[in-house]
């Protein structure tokens, strides 16, 4: 395909104001070649743009054109058609110019209809040539009405006929078919000019000038600075030649007149300015001017007679090729052909051209039916008249010639070309030569032949020889000097200052061994023959590259000397180090030897000791070791004797105590039995017993007497030991010992809180603990001890161990029991027979339950907390912190009483939420467990256990998720069936804010800010989190601050301002404790903290 040629010539214009800033662009083309649509040389194709909507437009494009591949067009060659390569790219490239450009989606949908319009021109067929033409298939025709927005009948009509007078009727006359098949392309050639006219046209209307343009324009409209570039064709010379060959040719000789013009009067005009004589060379050869008048003389000239001939009737090539052989035979630049009678030749400076005269006066009158214009301009589409109506350009044209009956293609021509040449001669003209280097379009080849043809026909090779027999180098006297004055000694180098600028450069030239007719020097510049300055750049380059090598070899000289001595120094380090390794190991053999030599000389002296010195050393060794053995034996002995003395009075001890206090143990123990029975019945009369302690309970400790006295005057540490504590070597107790023992005060408050006592609440059962203390072991039990010294209790009968007293239980229940009786006589509640008349001995657990039953029954007036169920899902789990205090042991009891206040079974398990932990200067925290409820997955409950042991759970509280008018809030309850903020077991809620990052805590207040009934509700507490895609969540909690009386801030807004995270984000924290750190949600709902929390200073750090 031609891809490197775009087949008509363009002038691009490049506008600037005043400041040097572009403005704008204008672009002309001249000398479309039209022709290339309906028919195109062996070799080449049409142009592009076909094969890209053809090939490479989408399919519904194509579809909606109706439009077929490149085969199925006889415009693009039918069969023998050239494939696009990238068609579907470029396509997509030309769509995006365009919109680049300024055209809008409806422009460029146009553009590609009427594009498709000519394709679809060139498959109408209208029979044989010489008869009638018809159209036998008239689908084409009426897809071409449907596009054009006419009637298809009347379009084929326009092809098909003609309209003539016949005396003074009109009558159809049928065309004949090549005459119809030439007014078919001369639509297609016609529409496809009008639309790269008016492409051109919308191009030049988006790149013109920008604001004022008034002091950018000259007297002619014209702009005042401009750069202009002139793309057109170069010289052509083809086998076949016509009309456009001669157009283009007849250009180029008008160019070349142009730089000949240039190039030599600037030169002669630059002679005349340094004051030069130059002998004036043969320009003969390069002087076109004979060529230009052949084609344009008027009114003999070529083109005038074209012309001429168009408009004279029955005009034929013929008679034009007659007619220009008769009136411009003498000029020798016109030949005629000898075995050619239809062509002519012209001898332009480029060669010998052969110009056709077949269809020369068809391709200059370009005709177009008058039908189809007038069919177009009244088409129903805005585009398609607006396309065909006559455009500026072509009226500007027929004004310039008024009078002229007929303009042609050359009139339209010649009228570009002389505006064309109008700009150029106004400007600096510069010019640049394009040559192609090879005929295959491949890149590194190099065709002498092809590129020298080139040359000659652009009329290079002439205007090189002629410039060549004068002075083409032409250098200012300053550069002479400056560059070349280097080559001359120092001593006869020329001066500026003495000899002027002129003298110094022919004196530089002529001490460089130039002669007088090589240069000549001019006001400012030296004019210099061909080869002299290369010459002269040929000697500067041999002393610039002397200097550089003897350079060179100064820099080599030193770095090598560098180098060697660097090497040298590592050569003698070398061998000082070789020299002293020599010596070390010199030192070495000889120490070595020396050493060898003691040995052997040693080894000689003990071999030379006596063998009674030996025997002697042997005989003191073994006489150490056996007195060593005696001593050790004795020992021994002595230890056995000291242990079975000590044993003896342990048991002489042992045997005394409980022969004497064996009477008075049982008469203590029945004299405590009955005191407790009298506590029980009568507790009034209990109080009235007390002392005035202020515990309301005096112990009796006692002292140690009979023979414990005696046992502490024997071994005074067995005064420490005490049957729960005992060391691991410490000798058996007596059960007499046992009986004897009587309890420190602080051994009995302790032993009162493991039992689960009060001390400061139940300081009159405080004997129960003593009594529990003293107590020796049941029958069949024993006091032992295991391998690491701790004890423990056997019993014989049932094989059972336990780490615990097996009183212990006993007590505790006996405990129970009379705290029982006594808060419900305080209740007035009658003690159940069924209990009271029941030992102790037989008091069971359950009992204590029913007791604790019928007395929350009997005070609250309502059903127990104990007999509501527990959740499905959670077995273990007791349905309050209540009825958890019922089921666990003491100890578990007293952490609850400790930390929260809650020690009795109808305490309100609301203050875990209301009222904060006693402080406490090592706390102890309580694991809490939280279930999901997810029965109703969109608003999901959650249930709170506390872990009081091993074996239970609590339940504590219940929250639910309410939305009321967009807003989340969580709903807490005592019940976690009954959960609603109406409910008697509301106890408070939890809010968050729209993005869930921020929880408030309050009470059951419904009054938030005490408008209703003066008293605003209490905020507990605030959390807040900042949520992460990967990573743990950074987590505070900000509650109250506790002092340790454990007062507690309340935070109560009246407005909110007031409220906590108002003041936490304000920073006013100065009654807030603060908590930092991060969860991790875990799988479950399980929030686990990823660190220790962060706590203030002056809390404790657990």
């Amino acid at each position: 395909m031609n891809n490197n040629s775009s087949r008509y010539g363009k002038f691009l214009m490049l506008q600037f104001d005043l400041s040097g800033k572009i403005m704008g662009a204008t672009i002309k083309t001249y000398l479309l070649e039209k022709t290339r649509i309906v028919a195109q040389a062996p070799g080449e194709s049409n142009y592009h743009v076909f094969h890209y909507l053809c090939e490479g437009g989408p399919a519904s494009l194509r579809s909606q054109l109706t439009l077929q591949g490149a085969e199925g067009h006889v415009y693009l060659g039918g069969a023998n058609s050239m494939a696009a390569a990238g068609a579907a790219e470029d396509f997509e490239g030309t769509q995006l110019a365009m919109s680049s450009i300024g055209f809008d989606e409806q422009e460029i949908q146009w553009v590609w209809i009427l594009l498709a319009v000519v394709l679809k021109l060139g498959n109408i067929a209208f029979g044989e040539p010489g008869e009638e033409a018809r159209i036998g298939d008239p689908t084409t025709t009426n897809q071409i009405a449907s596009l054009l927005g006419c009637d298809a009948g009347v379009l084929t009509n326009a092809l098909t006929t003609r309209r003539i007078k016949a005396g003074s009727d009109w009558v159809s006359s049928p065309n004949l078919a090549e005459t119809a098949s030439a007014v078919r392309d001369g639509m297609a050639k016609a529409m496809y000019s009008r639309i790269f006219s008016w492409m051109v046209m919308r191009v030049n209307a988006n790149l013109a000038l920008q604001g004022d343009q008034s002091a950018a324009m000259d007297g002619l409209g014209r702009p005042r600075f401009f750069i202009g570039i002139l793309d057109i064709f170069g010289f052509e010379m083809f086998e076949s030649n016509s009309l456009e060959q001669l157009c283009i040719n007849f250009t180029n000789e008008k160019l070349q007149a142009t730089f000949n013009q240039a190039v030599f009067q600037a030169a002669m005009e630059e002679n005349a300015e340094e004051d030069v004589h130059v002998e004036v060379a043969d320009m003969s050869e390069v002087d076109n001017q004979e060529v230009i008048e052949l084609i344009e003389g008027k009114p003999g000239g070529i083109l005038s007679l074209l012309n001429e001939e168009c408009v004279v009737p029955r005009g034929t090539d013929a008679s034009f090729a007659e007619k220009m052989f008769q009136q411009l035979l003498t000029n020798k630049r016109l030949k005629r052909p000898l075995k050619k009678r239809d062509a002519f030749q012209i001898v332009h400076f480029a060669g010998v051209v052969t110009y056709s005269t077949l269809n020369m006066l068809v391709k200059n009158k370009d005709p177009i039916s008058e039908d189809l214009m007038v069919l177009l301009k009244s088409s129903d589409e805005v585009a398609v008249r607006q396309l065909f109506a006559e455009s500026a350009d072509e009226a500007s044209v027929l004004d310039r010639k008024k009078g002229a009956k007929f303009q042609g293609v050359v009139a339209k021509f010649e009228q570009q070309l002389m505006d064309l040449l109008a700009i150029i001669n106004s400007s600096e003209t510069h010019f640049v030569r394009c040559i192609k280097p090879n005929a295959q379009k491949m890149p590194n080849v190099w065709d002498d032949d092809m590129v020298g043809k080139q040359l000659r026909c652009s009329g290079v090779m002439e205007a090189v020889r002629v410039i060549a027999a004068g002075y083409p180098d032409r250098v200012p006297h300053c550069e002479v000097i400056g560059r070349f004055a280097i080559l001359v000694t120092l001593g006869d180098r020329p001066s500026i200052e003495k000899d002027g600028e002129k003298q110094a450069a022919a004196r530089t030239l002529q001490l460089l061994g130039f002669q007088a007719g090589q240069f000549v020097t001019g006001n400012t510049k030296t004019f210099l023959k061909a080869g002299v300055l290369n010459d002269l750049r040929v000697l500067r380059e041999q002393k610039i590259n002397g200097g550089a090598r003897g350079m060179q070899a100064v820099v080599r000289g030193m770095i090598a000397r560098k180098q060697y001595r660097v090497l040298w120094e590592e050569e003698q380090e070398r061998k000082r180090r070789e020299e002293e390794e020599r010596k070390r190991l010199e030192e070495e053999e000889r120490l070595r030897r020396e050493e060898e030599e003691r040995r052997r000389i040693e080894a000689e002296e003990l071999a030379k000791l006596a063998e009674a010195e030996r025997i002697r050393i042997l005989e003191e060794d073994r006489r150490r070791r056996e007195e060593e053995q005696a001593l050790m034996r004795e020992e021994e002995e002595r230890r056995r004797q000291e242990e079975e003395v000590h044993r003896q009075a342990q048991e002489a001890l042992e045997r005394e105590r409980e022969e004497e206090e064996a009477a008075r143990a049982a008469e203590d123990g029945k004299k405590r039995f009955t005191d407790s029975r009298s506590v029980v019945e009568d507790v009034g009369g209990v109080q009235n017993g007390l002392d005035s302690s202020s515990t309301g309970f005096k112990l009796d400790m006692g002292r140690v007497t009979g023979a414990a006295q005696k046992a502490a005057e024997l071994e005074p540490d067995m005064a420490k030991w005490t049957p729960r504590a005992r060391p691991k070597d410490a000798p058996k107790q007596s059960a007499r010992y046992q009986s004897d023992f009587k309890a420190l005060p602080e051994d009995v408050l302790e032993y009162a809180v493991y039992l689960g006592i009060d001390p400061s609440e139940d300081a009159d059962l405080l004997w129960i603990a003593e009594e529990a203390l003293t107590a020796g072991e049941p029958d069949g039990w024993a006091e032992q001890m295991d391998p690491n010294g701790n004890l423990y209790y056997f019993n014989a009968t049932t094989g059972q161990s336990s780490r615990q007293h097996p009183l212990d239980e006993y007590y505790m229940h006996l405990y129970l029991k009379l705290k029982m009786q006594r808060k419900m006589e305080v209740a007035g509640m009658a003690i159940p027979d069924e209990i009271k008349s029941r030992s102790t001995a037989n008091l069971t657990t359950e009992d204590l339950k029913r007791m604790r039953a019928q007395m929350a029954a009997k005070m609250e007036g309502e059903a127990s907390v104990q007999q509501q169920s527990a959740p499905v899902e959670v077995a273990s789990t007791t349905t309050s912190i209540s009825q958890a205090l019922s089921m666990t042991t003491p100890r578990s009891t007293k952490v609850m009483s400790e930390k929260f206040g809650i020690s009795q079974p109808d305490t309100d398990v609301r203050a875990l939420l209301i009222n904060p932990a006693k402080w406490a200067e090592h706390p102890s925290y309580i694991e809490t467990i939280v279930d999901r409820d997810v029965s109703t997955p969109l608003l999901p409950a959650f249930h709170m256990y506390m872990v009081l042991n091993e074996s239970y759970k609590a339940f504590a509280f219940s929250a639910s998720k309410r939305v009321v008018a967009h807003n989340t809030h969580y709903a807490i309850s005592l019940d976690h069936q009954d959960m609603t903020n109406s409910s008697e077991a509301f106890c408070g809620k939890l809010r968050c804010n729209s993005k869930g990052t921020e929880f408030a805590i309050y009470d059951d207040s419904n009054d938030p800010y005490g408008l209703k009934t003066g008293k605003p509700r209490r905020e507990l507490g605030i959390i807040s989190y900042k949520k992460k895609l990967l990573g743990p969540m950074q987590l505070e909690v900000v509650m109250p601050r506790v002092r340790k009386d454990g007062a507690c801030a309340q935070f109560r807004p009246s407005q909110p301002e007031e409220s906590m995270i108002q003041l936490y984000k304000a920073g006013r924290t100065e009654h807030m404790i603060i908590l930092r750190g991060n969860a991790n949600i875990a799988p479950g709902g399980v929030v686990e903290l990823a660190q220790a929390l962060t706590l203030p200073s002056d809390l404790p750090s657990r």
